[in-house]
């Protein structure tokens, strides 16, 4: 990782200066201020402000392995047939069951023009609202590093909780998805937690969803000497891991 020693008359100048040598933006930069730098009385006494930058460190977080997204979209025929909408949950009120089966119809037709066959079926484990499908295409629904099933998840929620605040966390999972990339972002904090402590120096993980990132945070809050915070704004909001004595 590239580090400049950077001196100039006040610490934003500094700053600049070496954001400009580095090429990189303000958010991207680690900046330690060394010497905050003096004005002097009468041109004596002046100090120049003296800052250490480098790029941050970013720790890329490993994506399971999907089928790539194609843009071609598959006539079927005969026509496209939902074999099965089940919603299991037996003391929802009828108004909560409509809802749901607005969602899963939402999510047929997103289906549909992919050109993907898929059985859904909506239940409660563990205080969460899980709409599960099962489908022969679900590295096509699932898309390029989970995006369009995060974007199927998005849509679902706003649906939900539209018409109920309180509902539970929704979710979208196709397959068992959800739960290997739990294990796999699991095993992003467990390496990334040895090495902040090996380095003691601040590790950045790439963007992820809100949900993903507090399944890292809640692995990593089991860690003596390691703390998390996000940072950045939404989609490209980021886990920032720290070291503390």
């Amino acid at each position: 990782m590239e580090s400049l020693i950077i001196t100039d008359v006040t610490v934003e100048k500094a700053i600049q200066k070496g954001l400009i040598k580095l090429n990189i933006k303000r958010e991207e930069a680690t900046i330690i201020v060394k010497e905050e730098g003096k004005k002097g009385l009468f041109g004596f006494g002046h100090k120049d402000a003296v800052i250490e930058i480098s790029k941050k460190e970013v720790e890329e977080v490993v994506q399971p392995v999907v089928e790539e997204v194609v843009s071609e979209v598959v006539e079927y025929d005969p026509p496209f047939v939902v074999e099965e909408m089940v919603i299991v949950k037996p003391n929802q009120s009828d108004e909560s069951h409509e809802d749901y089966s607005k969602v899963c119809d939402y999510l047929v037709d997103v289906a549909r023009a992919y050109g993907a066959k898929i059985d859904v079926t909506v239940k409660e484990v563990s205080k969460k609202l899980v709409f599960q499908i099962e489908t022969e295409k679900a590295g096509l629904l699932i898309g390029k590093h989970g995006k369009i099933i995060n974007a199927l998840q998005i849509l679902a929620q706003t649906m939900v909780y539209k018409k109920n605040e309180k509902a539970p966390m929704v979710v979208v999972n196709i397959g068992d998805y959800r739960e290997k990339r739990e294990v796999k972002l699991k095993d992003v904090a467990d390496r990334t937690a040895k090495k902040v402590l090996r380095t003691k120096q601040s590790v950045f993980l790439e963007p992820l969803p809100a949900f993903e990132r507090k399944i890292i945070h809640a692995r990593l809050s089991k860690y003596d000497n390691i703390t998390t915070h996000s940072e950045g704004n939404e989609p490209y909001r980021y886990l920032v891991v720290d070291f503390q004595d």
